[in-house]
């Protein structure tokens, strides 16, 4: 039997053969998830087109006759014409959701495969898709086919039924129109639109869409979860719509956060709030365990082309949240200093750090925090000549101990907080020495000023040696260098040491 036979048989007035196999429409595996991701895809970009602004509606509802549900997928638009049932007829447009034109017969293929019973109405056309027998060289062979008829009472747009299946709330979350209001964190609408949507929403899982669809999960795209779910603009997805490309998704996660940055930093403040949730979730999944994903905003440097207005809105946020004393850093010699000085830091060894580690200024508050620690820094000049000579004693008597390890390396003598004898900068190779901890030590005994001087000064050389703070095995190491050093050079030049200690022995005297 012929198509046309077939659909007249029906009551249709004719139709049109594919010359598709039923075989064909397994190779192309679809299910009635993209059956139904198609017919409501073409809704929403007729509603689009007609309306000129992104849909708001999920246009799907159920119906029921009898005890058999009905899918109805209904828009307003200009209808469906004949011609575009026929393969490479599109008139899609680069914004619109369908890219390859083919995707309304496809679902219309796979439905009459699945055993769905579809109908379209849209003017005064009826159109159902089945397939029909026929026999090639001896052999029966099932041939896809469209009917379609006229001359049926007009209704505006194109109404899509498909019978036997309740699916409007079983894919609901699988579009952004069927998500609540609340559900949406941000949305940015130009020529492009992008969402930013509330994980919880999604099951906890994160999702990426693609113009308002489901596309896959994120760890799908780009094997990590994400703080959000997206819907992104331009990713490139293969022809079946399942597998977006990773690095394109990546790129337009970084460039919705650079928009919103840039948003925020005109007033927006709904976009300066989500700006802030996702501050709090970098930080939460900043020194995850290696056993852990850290989530794609993590993974990847979110923030890398955020620069001036936007990274001062990004500072902004990251002080109301953890406060304006707190350093962010990235690498770890940073982190040891920050430790090391007692400075309030968040350690963020993962990409994203590197240039949160910028746009939050950390060298900047580092130096402040040192700056509030040591309270003055006092020159020789400014000693009396007493304190003075004795300093000078002291260093040579260091230097001869502690030889090429004190060698490029600044030291300086300061006021300092109460309980603090001394500090080192690893930045600048410097160490400062609390003046008047040596002003006491140095008052009379040389024992008690040698002793609080070398053991200061030594500790200190450590952690320079090692880039490391206390505690640690690198530390320790760098301890025992430093001891090594002194021990062996205080043997092999006792007599220098000698003679340094009775000329400040006579100072203190004095």
């Amino acid at each position: 039997m012929s198509c046309r036979d077939k659909c007249r048989e029906m009551g249709y007035d004719d139709g049109i053969e594919y010359g598709i196999t039923r075989k064909y429409v397994e190779t192309r595996n679809w299910g009635v998830w993209e059956v139904f991701r198609e017919l409501v895809q073409n809704a929403l970009d007729e509603m689009h087109e007609v309306t000129g602004a992104r849909p708001k509606e999920y246009p799907c509802r159920e119906e029921y006759r009898g005890l058999t549900p009905i899918t109805v997928i209904e828009d307003r638009g200009r209808g469906l014409g004949i011609h575009h049932l026929l393969i490479g007829t599109s008139e899609k447009k680069p914004w619109q959701r369908g890219k390859f034109g083919e995707g309304l017969k496809l679902a219309l293929l796979a439905s009459a495969h699945l055993g769905y019973r579809v109908v379209i109405r849209s003017g005064d056309k009826e159109i159902i898709p089945v397939f029909v027998t026929r026999v090639v060289e001896g052999v029966p062979v099932d041939v896809f086919c469209v009917c379609y008829k006229r001359g049926l009472p007009a209704i505006g747009g194109t109404r899509v039924e498909i019978h036997g299946a309740a699916l409007c709330d079983e894919y609901r979350a699988r579009f952004v129109q069927g998500l609540k209001p609340e559900c949406i964190k941000y949305t940015f609408e130009n020529r492009e639109w992008y969402d930013v949507i509330d994980v919880k929403c999604t099951k906890n899982r994160s999702h990426v869409y693609v113009r308002d669809i489901y596309v896959s999960t994120m760890e799908e795209a780009v094997g990590k979860p994400a703080c959000f779910s997206y819907n992104l603009f331009h990713v490139a997805i293969d022809e079946s719509r399942r597998i977006p490309s990773s690095g394109s998704v990546r790129e337009d996660v970084r460039f919705l956060w650079r928009i919103i940055s840039w948003k925020a930093s005109g007033g927006d403040q709904r976009a300066y709030e989500v700006l802030k949730e996702l501050l709090r979730c970098i930080v939460r999944n900043c020194t995850l365990s290696p056993g852990y994903e850290v989530p794609i905003e993590v993974d990847m440097d979110t923030f890398a082309y955020v620069y001036g207005a936007e990274a001062a809105t990004v500072r902004r946020a990251f002080e109301e949240l953890f406060g304006e004393d707190t350093v962010f850093v990235y690498d770890e010699e940073l982190r040891a200093f920050a430790e090391y000085v007692g400075a309030k830091y968040i350690y963020c060894p993962q990409p994203v750090g590197f240039s949160l580690q910028r746009i939050l200024n950390t060298t900047e508050k580092l130096r402040r925090h040192v700056e509030k620690t040591v309270k003055n820094i006092i020159r020789k000049e400014e000693m009396s000549p007493r304190t003075r000579r004795i300093v000078e004693i002291l260093e040579e008597i260091a230097r001869t101990l502690f030889g090429e390890l004190v060698v490029g390396r600044a030291i300086q003598y300061g006021l300092l907080e109460e309980d603090v004898h001394g500090m080192s900068d690893i930045r600048t190779d410097t160490i400062t020495l609390n003046i008047l901890h040596l002003e006491d030590r140095c008052r009379r005994y040389v024992h008690r000023c040698l002793e609080w001087y070398i053991a200061t000064l030594g500790h200190e050389l450590a952690h320079l040696y090692s880039r490391a703070t206390d505690g640690t095995v690198e530390f320790e190491r760098g301890l025992t260098e430093v001891m090594i050093r002194a021990t062996t050079n205080a043997i092999q030049k006792r007599d220098r040491i000698v003679e340094l200690l009775r000329e400040l022995e006579r100072v203190l005297e004095s």
